[in-house]
């Protein structure tokens, strides 16, 4: 039957239930994805202002540095690596489509599907991840923090594992809610997926270990600024700055009660900051520690140079690290992809039961220091790390379009991937505890996602009726 159109009587067809299908499909969403937000941090850019930041604090820095290390070898080899990842980045770039031409794809499934099974997911993670560390590892708070690091038995489980790869589907989860804008719609779901989203920093707290609460919170920073979301805190510069100086006070706090609580340290703090072991490569200067001693580590002005020592400690020893791993490589072995590939390394060992495993720290590389990425690159591929540098900068800037072109299937690892570009300089986030685990588990929601929209979409298709048969046109059977 049809509609008579108001120009001489000609007829129009009622859409059929398929072409209204196919409508809805073709509809906007993510209403509150900036994409411009998302388009203008491409991998080669976050890199770049990583470089720049990290290299602005290094020279302004009043730490004295080792220059002993540093030696024309290793600066070409962090050279070809850098020039290698960009150049992947410019090829990308110029060989696909200009990132300003993509366009998001509608949701491949319902929305609230997806998030109740990132949600489900997250928590049956947490369970196990509870499971293998309180249960069946023996984890417990005691009095220091070195002992309550020092509780935890034995290996990781399977269950440590699998609650590893599904704890960040928390983040995921949020990162859900925050697209489709359903937060309002869903309280107490949105509600729950940040507080599987904060696990993480809690886990660390317990272990007096900042990087899972640091990096937690930069991620969620980077996907509410992507989102639209939490505008009262990622729009303000003085609410971020708040925050910022609130996290420095309370890490180098942490840092002072963890080191000074077992009693190695007879002075002060800045015995520790003289003594540690980042001092060997970024020592604070005499005028400093003295200030600390003479004071006894109290008062306003006193708390500002801890806060300096420490914050600039962290984040300018890695570069000296970088040379100095360089130039203790023993060149007896290369890890040949198992410091970047650990994690799944470790589960086909697991399955396996065959030994696969590479320690860096028995061929020469700094234990308990940060280390700009070269260092893993350089132990594990050695120069094969330079066109594999190149191929990561491509597969990154493909990686970059595809998160504009499906957000809710990609945004989670790009803004992974970018993380990592930024602190290149200071850590690799991707091979450690909480970045090699949320890595992981991102690619493994990617391919979650991609098996539930190829089924949603065969069961909306299954469902739908047939389109009539034309008067005049063959039966469908006919030959």
């Amino acid at each position: 039957m049809g509609l008579l159109s108001p120009r001489g009587g000609q007829r129009i067809h009622s859409p059929h239930p398929w072409h209204r299908a196919v409508r809805m499909a073709s509809s906007p969403t993510y209403p509150s994805l900036d994409l411009s937000f998302v388009r203008h941090w491409s991998p080669a850019r976050c890199m770049a202002v990583g470089m720049v930041v990290y290299a602005v604090v290094a020279v302004t820095s009043p730490l004295e540095f080792n220059y002993s290390y540093v030696t024309w070898t290793a600066a070409v080899y962090a050279l070809a690596i850098m020039s290698a990842f960009f150049g992947g980045c410019y090829v990308s770039t110029n060989t696909g489509p200009p990132i300003d031409t993509v366009k998001p794809l509608p949701f491949q499934a319902s929305t609230g599907r997806y998030i109740y099974l990132t949600i489900i997911i997250a928590f049956l993670g947490i369970l196990a991840r509870v499971y293998d560390r309180f249960i069946l590892r023996s984890f417990s708070v005691q009095e220091t923090f070195a002992e309550t690091r020092e509780s935890l038995e034995g290996q990781v489980s399977v269950f440590g594992y699998i609650g590893g790869l599904a704890f960040s589907f928390g983040l995921i989860a949020l990162t859900l809610v925050w697209l489709t804008k359903t937060d309002r719609r869903r309280p107490v779901a949105t509600a729950i997926a940040m507080l599987l989203a904060a696990y993480p920093m809690t886990e660390g707290l317990l272990g007096a270990s900042r990087s899972p609460m640091l990096h937690t919170a930069i991620l969620v920073f980077v996907l509410a600024r992507a989102t639209r979301s939490l505008t009262w805190l990622v729009h303000s510069r003085v609410a971020l700055l708040a925050v910022g100086l609130v996290l420095i006070t309370f890490f180098q706090l942490l840092f002072e009660i963890r080191t000074l609580e077992g009693g190695g340290y007879e002075e002060s703090i800045a015995e520790a900051f003289r003594f540690t072991g980042m001092a060997e490569f970024a020592a604070p200067p005499a005028w400093i520690t003295n200030a600390i001693i003479a004071t006894d580590g109290q008062g306003f002005y006193v708390a500002i140079l801890k806060n300096l020592v420490h914050i600039e400690q962290h984040i300018t020893h890695s570069w000296v690290v970088y040379f100095a791993n360089f130039a203790h490589f023993d060149e007896l072995e290369f890890g040949d992809g198992y410091i970047h590939f650990s994690l799944p390394l470790r589960v086909i060992a697991y399955i396996t039961g065959q030994q696969i495993f590479y320690s860096p720290f028995v061929h020469g590389m700094e234990e308990g220091m940060y280390s700009a990425s070269l260092s893993n690159i350089y132990y594990d591929f050695g120069l094969l790390g330079v066109p594999l540098a190149f191929a990561f900068g491509y597969a990154q800037t493909v990686l970059h379009r595809k998160a504009v072109h499906l957000p809710e299937r990609w945004l989670p690892l790009h803004i992974l991937m970018c993380f990592a570009n930024f602190m290149t300089f200071i850590d690799n986030p991707l091979t450690g505890g909480l970045g090699a685990f949320a890595v992981w588990g991102t690619l493994l929601y990617v391919i979650i996602h991609f098996i539930v929209a190829t089924l949603s979409r065969e069961s909306e298709i299954s469902e739908l009726p047939s389109l009539p048969a034309r008067s005049g046109a063959p039966n469908a059977g006919a030959t």
